[in-house]
């Protein structure tokens, strides 16, 4: 409760005390303001009496209650036997927003020529602005999660929030990581189409751990397939071909239309002399986002021999001797032997 004091211009008997009391509640809110003062005479030898007025600033402050009398005239009479005396006031209560600085109140006080003015000031401080409350201590958390996945490979990332103390991820139980955060850590040498589960363990001391889990497996081994063509004859070939990791496979071109995984075909309706040669595709489909893989290959080409006739004995066209017996010539003859070639014409064979 902060006091002020001032002697009077013209009567230094005259005594001016100022009183200015701030109240604050402890959770820091709007800060109260109340004001008294008083004028006080000692040993007034020449009693005087009057009017006077007084004028108490307060700015930046809002009226709350009370009487709002910050400035009154006011009669005084120190004649014998009151030469001795005390005149007393107050005003009603004014606030401020706690935390928004000083308030400086002034008091002037005016009691005419015979015994002048006085001025007192008083500067106090509005309580600190109100702080929220600290926000409580919350347990710490983490995700993880599969950013891609290859065959022999799973790529894995994780984060944690709220300064856990430690974190660990493992893979069905062993231990890979102990990094709080990771959003590309490749776990490689995984067998291929087989499921694993990987768990994020976070720590945070005073708070139960926090777990979070996935599972996934690895992709499957893309599917191969081959196929090989071999000419037979003129008019034959064949086709064989086969394949691994494969669900489905097409085997498509000239007298071979074929979903075997495996197989072997004599196609025969061939024309001779002529370039050919078999497609294929192989699939297979991931087992846990159903994707696809598909291979797609042609089979080497052939050419089928002109030649007419004869056998193949895996290196060369081998003839027979065809002979006829010539009534003409009387004996057996092979100049007069004819077939029929590619192009429908009668050629001499020998």
């Amino acid at each position: 409760m902060p006091t002020a004091t001032d002697t009077f211009s013209n009567r230094p008997v005259h005594e001016l005390v100022y009183t200015v009391n701030a109240s604050t509640p402890s959770n820091g809110s709007t800060t109260t303001f109340s004001w008294s003062f008083s004028i006080e005479t000692f040993n007034n030898l020449n009693q005087p009496f009057g009017t006077g007025t007084y004028n108490n600033t307060a700015p930046n402050t809002a009226y709350l209650d009370g009487t709002n009398n910050n400035q009154q005239s006011f009669g005084y009479d120190y004649r014998n036997p009151n030469r001795n005396r005390r005149y007393t006031f107050s005003g009603g209560r004014r606030t401020a927003p706690a935390g928004s600085g000083n308030r400086t109140f002034t008091l002037d006080v005016s009691m005419g020529s015979l015994i002048g003015s006085a001025s007192a000031s008083i500067s106090i401080p509005t309580g600190p602005a109100p702080q929220p409350p600290a926000p409580p201590p919350v347990a710490a958390t983490g995700d993880i999660g599969i950013i891609s996945r290859a065959s022999n490979s799973i790529t894995v990332g994780w984060f944690t929030t709220e300064n856990p103390t430690s974190a660990e991820v493992r893979r069905d139980g062993t231990l890979l990581s102990t990094s709080l955060n990771d959003l590309n850590f490749v776990d490689a040498g995984r067998t291929p189409d087989t499921q694993f589960t990987y768990t994020l363990v976070v720590r945070k001391t005073g708070f139960p751990d926090a777990t979070d889990s996935v599972v996934t497996r690895t992709r499957r081994v893309a599917p191969t397939l081959a196929i090989t063509a071999t000419a037979l004859t003129s008019t034959s070939a064949s086709v064989s071909w086969t394949s691994t990791n494969a669900d489905t496979v097409s085997i498509t071109g000239p007298g071979i239309s074929s979903t075997d995984l495996t197989g072997s075909v004599t196609v025969t309706g061939l024309s001779p002399s002529t370039v050919y040669r078999w497609d294929g595709t192989a699939s297979n489909v991931d087992s846990l986002d159903s994707a696809s893989q598909t291979v797609t290959v042609q089979s080497n080409s052939i050419q089928t021999p002109a030649t007419v006739g004869g056998v193949w004995n895996g290196g060369t066209w081998a003839f027979p001797t065809v002979r006829v017996y010539s009534a003409e010539a009387g004996n057996w003859v092979a100049g007069r032997v004819f077939v029929r070639n590619a192009s429908n014409v009668w050629q001499r064979w020998v």
